[in-house]
């Protein structure tokens, strides 16, 4: 597992963390990257992101050396 940390600093839109984690989400789905999960903590200041991922392709060998 590998995990990822973000800042992103003052957006004031209603909505942001959830549009961000759509998009990461969708952008690493195309790159056949799963996402098991975002975590989010967030302040008046900025965004910190933690986003744990995996490779379908690991994922996929991984259970075949297991059967």
């Amino acid at each position: 597992m590998m995990l990822l940390s973000q800042n992103i600093i003052n957006n004031s839109y209603d909505g942001v963390t959830e549009k961000i984690k759509q998009d990461l989400i969708l952008k690493l789905k195309e790159k056949g990257i799963h996402v098991s999960d975002i975590l989010i903590d967030m302040d008046s200041d900025n965004i910190n992101m933690k986003v744990c991922i995996s490779s379908l392709l690991n994922q996929w060998n991984f259970r075949q050396s297991t059967d």
